[in-house]
């Protein structure tokens, strides 16, 4: 951001290697000092942070899969999407793993379905049954139906590497102190306040609650002109 602002100010219309670059130079130059000043981070908490842009990597990776699956779904057993109101409980993807077209699903007893998948009873079983015989999918594409196996698959490789990532996280005992303070907070979680005390490093690298505010993007920018605010 200080880069691109510092090209601005100097109206460089082409960019170039060599015009960034003096760019650059010129910015630290005329700011050594008081960018010497600021705090920088340790080995351990880059390589945390890095850790951390791959968590966040594979949860959008998990919200592509979801919307794939569901856009496969509505094509071929829609039914299914009453119970995904709030999001893909597990014994949804297990189902889907083992039976995924609508002829294998309508082939089997509500009583074998609740035996061979866990958390449905007889009684989810027989509403999963009744939802597909109702539905108005009809692709029975086999193409689909290994889409559906391979999305289901990927979509719980990223569930359990992401439990993994933050598992790692939250044994890192130089942070429990602030997760401790942190998750104080009425609807902050551990896991939400290793992640914060991670984004935030060094406190006092921050020169006011605004500016740590302004780093997250959750500080109002303020455009303000005659009578037009």
């Amino acid at each position: 951001i200080r880069i691109h602002h510092e090209s601005k100010k100097e109206m460089r219309r082409n960019i170039t290697d060599k015009v960034s670059s003096e760019t650059i130079a010129n910015h630290l130059t005329d700011n050594y000092i008081k960018l010497l000043a600021q705090p920088s981070k340790s080995q351990k908490q880059c390589n945390l942070t890095r850790l951390l842009t791959f968590h966040q990597m594979a949860n959008k990776q998990k919200t592509q899969l979801y919307n794939i699956l569901e856009k496969t779904l509505y094509d071929t057993m829609p039914g299914l999407l009453s119970f995904c109101k709030d999001g893909y409980p597990n014994y949804i993807l297990d189902l889907l793993e083992k039976f995924s077209s609508k002829s294998k699903l309508m082939r089997i007893q509500p009583s074998s379905l609740a035996k061979k998948i866990k958390g449905i009873s007889i009684k989810r079983a027989i509403k999963i049954t009744e939802a597909i015989k109702q539905d108005s999918g009809n692709n029975e594409d086999p193409i689909l139906a290994f889409q559906i196996q391979q999305i289901v698959k990927e979509v719980k490789q990223k569930k359990q590497t992401i439990k993994e990532i933050e598992l790692q996280l939250l044994s890192q005992e130089e942070y429990n102190h602030p997760v401790s303070v942190l998750s104080s907070i009425k609807g902050c979680g551990d896991q939400s306040a290793v992640i914060l005390s991670i984004e935030i490093g060094d406190v006092t690298r921050f020169e006011s609650a605004d500016h740590m505010c302004s780093y997250f993007g959750t500080h109002p920018k303020i455009k303000q002109s005659g009578d037009h605010m």
